[in-house]
């Protein structure tokens, strides 16, 4: 995409923008790819600076959930990536009107994005989208549904931190260690009170007042200020808010060996700043191998035809901790950083499945 001096990686396969003047706000679907499947992720609703801050994140988010995606298609969900943005107030702009038109917006690509929860879009809010929409999942849990995301996602992440515990101490016991979360929301709370009660100590930081209180009082999270969550020493540092987290600012202060979170698109330069980490001899949970355990619901679900089977999908979650082991080591083997590893083995299934479907329209 190019115009109003703005460029952007086009890789994607389609890039929708859509104002909508009626409700002041503007909806981005970015379509990565659908080669594996079709796309699925969530809706986040979010203010941004502009518009060029709301498309990239869209796009990089996109382009996550394909690789997070790929990463799931040894346990048979074969699906591709997408992500939407609604850049607009959640406080003051979310109705059940404009959750309807968006619901719209998404059943005109009639299945090729299926959407989901994501930041400040709940259960509830999907549910009043798919009165518009079929192509949607993680309504209130019942008939089928796998519901909200968060609680599945926590225990994803909890697998790849055993994961990365074991890669640097040779123990995945987290009791008497300490992680470091930089952010406190639904997800990073959902964590926190699983490390919290297989005896973990808790150091956390968020913007958000109510969040705050929240893991101090049922988690009894120590409470740091933002600006020094990154310094604060610990066995692993646990990001949970906004993207590009682990820069050229923040790796240099660390004070964890290990980096793993639920945060998406962590590194602000992927190629950069892994190798950062790596050069520091820090081990980092790559966030779309580690953050899988939400698409695996909404994988199960949808894939499943509605017939949400519990007990299958905790199966495959644990299955992430042996992912993790595997790329760290990987990269442990070959000298390359944890994210390029994934993002090669990720790419070479993309690439085979898109050569044999042209192999395949040619005959």
């Amino acid at each position: 995409m190019e115009g109003n001096n703005l460029v952007f990686d086009e890789r994607y396969e389609r890039l929708i923008i859509e104002k909508l003047p009626k409700f002041g706000v503007s909806v981005l679907l970015c379509i990565d790819s659908t080669v594996l499947g079709p796309a699925l992720g969530g809706t986040r609703f979010k203010m941004y600076a502009n518009l060029e801050e709301a498309t990239i994140d869209a796009i990089r988010l996109a382009r996550g959930m394909t690789y997070k995606a790929a990463n799931l298609w040894e346990d048979g969900y074969h699906l591709g990536g997408g992500k939407a943005v609604i850049m607009g107030d959640p406080e003051t702009q979310k109705t059940p009107e404009l959750l309807q038109e968006y619901g719209r917006i998404v059943n005109r690509l009639l299945g090729m994005y299926i959407t989901a929860e994501d930041m400040n879009i709940n259960v509830n809010d999907m549910g009043v989208v798919a009165e518009t929409t079929t192509y949607v999942v993680g309504c209130s849990k019942g008939d089928g549904s796998s519901g909200n995301p968060a609680p599945y996602t926590a225990e994803g992440c909890l697998a790849s931190i055993r994961a990365a515990l074991n890669f640097k101490f040779n123990s995945t016991d987290v009791k008497g260690r300490t992680f470091i979360f930089q952010g406190a929301g639904e997800v990073g709370f959902r964590l926190a009170r699983l490390l919290k009660e297989l005896g973990a100590r808790i150091v956390a930081c968020d913007v958000n007042p109510r969040a705050i209180e929240r893991i101090r009082h049922e988690v009894g999270a120590t409470i740091v200020k933002p600006e020094d969550i990154f310094t604060h020493a610990g066995d692993a540092l646990v990001p949970c808010a906004g993207g590009g987290v682990l820069n050229d600012e923040t790796i240099p202060l660390l004070q964890c060996p290990i980096v793993a979170g639920p945060a998406n698109n962590q590194l602000a330069d992927p190629a950069r700043h892994g190798q950062m980490l790596a050069e520091r001899g820090i081990a980092y949970v790559v966030d779309f191998i580690g953050n899988a355990g939400g698409l695996i619901a909404a994988a199960d679900e949808l894939l499943a035809g509605r017939r949400f089977n519990e007990e299958r999908v905790r199966r495959n979650i644990r299955h992430i901790e042996r992912r993790v082991s595997r790329n760290l080591e990987r990269s442990h083997a070959t000298g390359v950083h944890p994210h390029e590893i994934a993002i090669r083995t990720s790419d070479r299934l993309l690439d085979g499945m898109r050569k044999l479907k042209e192999e395949l329209k040619e005959n």
